[in-house]
């Protein structure tokens, strides 16, 4: 069984995924990303997030044989990014030095395109799930663009839908109202921030904590999206 230090999401195949995930793309993309992987398994991480394209899954699967923590305590995704499915599937597990992933996701649409188109990339996961060296499969960055002036008359698809980076409002432009909020708990501007990936244990201790901490008053929350509306990041 998984420790899950925010809690866990049902999918729809009633397994349960963790939170949080540390994630090894973005600054560790293309970079060997054992010490940071092994410095996360240290101070508490049992998610890792693992892609083909962030072109470090040896390096992932190096630092979770290293950390010495048994198989069944660890969540490890991973997603599909191009070539022939099950070559590139095979190849991740191979990397990674597992038997099976808990997550194997389609990185983004043009992945399923390259690899013959969605019904037989799908299809062709809905295999490995049945075979059980994917407990669970999914689709990554398949999303749905709206003009963010008609975000108020957009309920039905924010229910549908999750958002890419949606706390990049909080992260960017939040400074003056986050420091308050963060202030009046005290709570640092770190924790109010909740790091994704840091090369320091003290910072990932710090995320760690973030799940104990009490929540945020009602008012806060629409302060914090009265900023945000304000603000349209885009990032592709």
């Amino acid at each position: 069984m998984v420790k899950a230090l925010y809690g866990s999401y049902k999918l729809l195949d009633g397994n349960e995924i963790p939170s949080p995930a540390f994630g090894t793309g973005t600054a560790l993309y293309n970079k060997d990303a054992e010490e940071q992987v092994l410095t996360a398994l240290k101070a508490g991480f049992r998610h890792i997030d693992a892609a083909q394209v962030y072109g470090n899954e040896e390096s992932v699967g190096q630092a979770i044989k290293e950390s010495g923590i048994s198989r069944e305590q660890l969540y490890v995704t991973t997603k599909y990014g191009g070539g022939d499915v099950k070559e590139s599937f095979e190849a991740s597990l191979r990397k990674l030095g597992l038997s099976y992933v808990d997550l194997y996701l389609i990185h983004q649409p043009k992945f399923a395109k390259e690899g013959g188109g969605l019904d037989k990339v799908w299809n062709q996961l809905e295999d490995f799930k049945e075979q059980g060296c994917a407990k669970s499969i999914g689709v990554s960055n398949f999303k749905i663009e709206y003009h963010p002036l008609i975000l108020d008359q957009a309920e039905a698809v924010q229910n549908f839908a999750k958002s890419y980076g949606p706390l990049t409002p909080i992260t960017r432009h939040l400074n003056a109202t986050l420091k308050k909020i963060a202030s009046s708990y005290s709570i640092n501007e770190g924790q109010s921030r909740r790091y994704r990936t840091s090369s320091k244990r003290s910072r990932l201790e710090e995320y760690l904590q973030v799940g104990s901490l009490a929540k945020v008053k009602p008012e806060e929350i629409e302060d914090i999206s009265t900023v945000g509306k304000k603000h349209h990041f885009r990032v592709f």
